[in-house]
């Protein structure tokens, strides 16, 4: 089995796990998002330089394209290879049994059902990404009685789409769209908006009754961003790219719950949702009572949504409030074990260099010796987590007020561009002295960024944004990975410091480690020298 970051096929290995881990009997099969193209189209690049020849183009032609089998029986053949991977694995599930749920539809579901919020909660449950099914951005209602309702009227098609315009806009400076969007985000607080820039973005997408609207087709808008961007510098390109999102998803959120009145608790999914300064801004509005963001909130959460609004479905047909029976995403890790019995086996493959490798009963405080001695450390322990984010189980760490610990993460670990902010881990005992978040939204999942508070500036100078000075925290809690929260408690017990800084457990461009085995290879390409597993402690010499 081989790992791909972000590979868009049919996620055998994730289908394997799952089945692997699953008890009991198998009660129903879904997939999320009716049209998927070919893994092969996503591969492929020049599908982004779409200008207005392509629109009129393709205005004749959708007709008659749409019609030929490609689209016709794409669905039908998705079925089918997801039938045959279960087959494989000894499950006969035929393709006519499996459910489809629609793109927008599953990410609402995974923001509405996968929150905090308690039943009898009316929730405003917003969605918004480069497109799905046709559609960039949906708003519903989440009743008191556990069902999502659609507002059908304020659907924004994939013509209006904000991320649509983002992620055009990150292929015109080089990077990957649908992954390096961050990059863009991260540059942004260096520089300061082009004014023609933004008020031609301006021009281009706004916000009327509710939804997002456009000059001209955001799909088919690369002519008209080459044009707006042409010699103008990197930096002022993100800065104002990003301004113009941030006040766009703002003003959106503000005329719904001003102008038509919908509950102030908010609840959001899509790929317009990982920007976390983005979600900062939303959730300084006034009108915000509280906001639950799906961690992971990209496509790869779609999966979950569709399971929960099958299971949301089936509940509501047999009078069970479904915010009582599923289960909010408190954890993440649902992933497989470290599984240390891979180590041995690992270390042999490598064939050269001396390791040293022992048991510790008290490994929290290992970790914190080793941290306090100025080493950084690579931590592959429990269940994996799920999604983009490492919270700590496939982690590497590092003391947070060590500033060279920047240069020796960014070159001689992740191998990754010098200006890209690391992030922080720090206890939930200790969010209101580090960091400012007024209405005390629950912050576990790396999603919400916030400004610093004084104490944070000193104990968390490495893992925070160096030019403005905010925070992507992730709040680790006791009940939800207690040895993880015991080494922060051990940490602060040690130094006074309420957090540590906390990176992905990968090589730049790669997937985070799953395992062992993963993780002694990382190991071994990188400059790391100090790696847990579980209870056991590999050195590299």
């Amino acid at each position: 089995m081989v790992d791909r970051k972000n590979e868009p096929g049919m996620p055998r290995n994730a289908i394997r796990c799952i089945i692997n881990q699953m008890e009991g009997e198998l009660d129903a099969v879904t997939l999320a998002t009716r049209f998927i193209h070919q893994p092969e189209w996503y591969r492929v690049q020049s599908h982004w330089e779409k200008g207005r020849r392509d629109y009129l183009i393709n205005k004749f032609t959708w007709p008659i394209r749409r019609r030929t089998p490609y689209f016709v029986h794409r669905l039908r053949d998705r079925k089918r290879l997801l039938s045959g991977i279960l087959a494989e694995l000894g499950i006969q599930w035929s393709p006519e049994k499996i459910k489809v749920v629609e793109h927008h539809t599953a990410h609402a579901a995974s923001a509405f059902y996968g929150s905090h919020y308690k039943p009898g909660e009316e929730v405003t449950v917003v969605t918004s990404d480069g497109s799905g099914d046709g559609i960039s951005s949906t708003v519903s209602y989440g009743t008191p009685e556990g069902e999502l309702f659609r507002d059908s009227t304020k659907n924004s098609t994939r013509n209006e789409s904000p991320g649509e315009i983002y992620s055009l806009s990150t292929y015109y400076l080089g990077f990957k769209p649908w992954e390096h969007e961050y990059k863009l985000m991260g540059m942004a607080p260096y520089s300061t908006p082009d004014e023609e820039i933004l008020a031609e973005l301006k021009k281009l997408l706004w916000v009327k009754d509710g939804k997002f609207v456009s000059s001209q087709s955001a799909d088919f808008a690369y002519d008209t961003l080459k044009q707006m961007y042409y010699k103008k510098q990197f930096h002022r390109i993100c800065a104002s790219l990003q301004l113009w999102f941030e006040e766009l998803m703002s003003s959106w959120i503000t005329e719904l719950l001003d102008r038509y009145k919908m509950p102030g608790k908010i609840a959001c999914a899509g790929g317009s949702f990982l920007n976390v300064k983005s979600n900062m801004r939303l959730v300084n509005q006034p009108q915000v009572e509280d906001i639950f963001i799906t961690p992971s909130a990209g496509d790869e959460s779609t999966s979950i949504g569709a399971a929960m609004k099958i299971y949301a479905d089936w509940c509501i047909l047999h009078d069970i409030h479904p915010m009582k029976a599923i289960e909010s995403l408190d954890s993440l890790y649902l992933g497989p074990e470290a599984d240390p019995t891979k180590i041995e086996p690992a270390l042999k493959a490598q064939g050269t260099g001396d390791w040293e490798v022992w048991r510790e009963d008290n490994v929290e405080q290992m970790i914190v010796e080793l941290l306090t001695e100025g080493h950084i450390v690579a931590r592959c322990s429990g269940r994996m987590e799920f999604g983009a984010r490492a919270l700590g189980n496939r982690s590497i760490i590092a003391d947070a007020t060590n500033l060279d610990n920047i240069e020796q993460l960014n070159h001689r670990i992740k191998h990754r561009d010098f200006w890209m902010p690391f992030t922080p881990s720090i206890m939930r005992e200790e969010r209101t002295r580090l960091i400012y978040n007024p209405k005390d939204v629950r912050a576990p999942y790396m999603v919400l960024a916030f400004p610093s508070l004084p104490d944070a500036r000193v104990e968390l100078k490495a893992a925070m944004h160096t030019y403005d000075k905010t925070v992507r925290p992730q709040q680790v809690e006791k009940d939800v990975n207690q040895s993880y929260w015991e080494t922060l408690r051990l940490w602060h017990r040690a130094t006074g410091n309420g957090g540590f800084l906390n990176t992905s457990f990968n090589l730049h461009g790669s997937p985070i480690v799953r395992d062992s085995a993963g993780a002694v290879d990382t190991m071994k390409k990188s400059g790391l020298e100090y790696l847990v597993v579980d209870n056991h402690v590999i050195h590299k010499t």
